[in-house]
């Protein structure tokens, strides 16, 4: 499945899958190396980014 996606050739590969409305391999590049993704809560209060 992720034949193209390492190297050289990736962002060909993916403006492919784009130019073909592949949404769902898409989605499916872009799961695979994350099993999780936890996000701590904010340090800070407030309408702001915290980077942290």
């Amino acid at each position: 499945m992720l034949d193209g996606f390492a190297g050289p050739d990736t962002r060909a590969s993916w403006a492919a899958l784009q130019d073909a409305e592949n949404f769902e391999c898409m989605n499916a590049v872009l799961r695979f190396p994350f099993a999780a993704v936890k996000i701590k809560e904010a340090a800070k209060r407030g309408r702001q980014f915290d980077y942290g």
